[in-house]
């Protein structure tokens, strides 16, 4: 299942996709969806396993992330996005600052 990360702007996908490529990890950016807002035109995707990793390396970049998402199909064939609690995202030492 693959994993969706927002942003704010479109500035901060494109340098988080570069980071993310810099650590060897996996990401595609594609275009965010009209379900997740307009703040920004792009968003990230990256594998299930990947997930702490890519926003541990994201916020190391201070590359703030607006929301984390499941990216699943819907009874009707459509995508759809539901949000993952940063609890569930964020590293232990990362969870205190919040």
């Amino acid at each position: 299942m693959e994993k969706v990360i927002t942003f704010d702007g479109t500035g901060a996908a494109l340098l988080g996709e570069e980071a993310l490529k810099a650590q060897d990890l996996e990401v595609r950016v594609m275009a965010r969806p009209n379900a997740l807002g307009a703040q920004c035109g792009f968003c990230l995707r990256v594998g299930a396993g990947d997930l702490r990793k890519a926003t541990r390396i994201l916020r190391r970049a201070r590359l703030p992330i607006s929301g984390v998402y499941d990216k699943i199909a819907g009874p009707d064939g459509r995508w759809v996005y539901q949000p993952i609690p940063p609890r569930l995202w964020l590293a232990k030492d990362e969870r205190a600052q919040d």
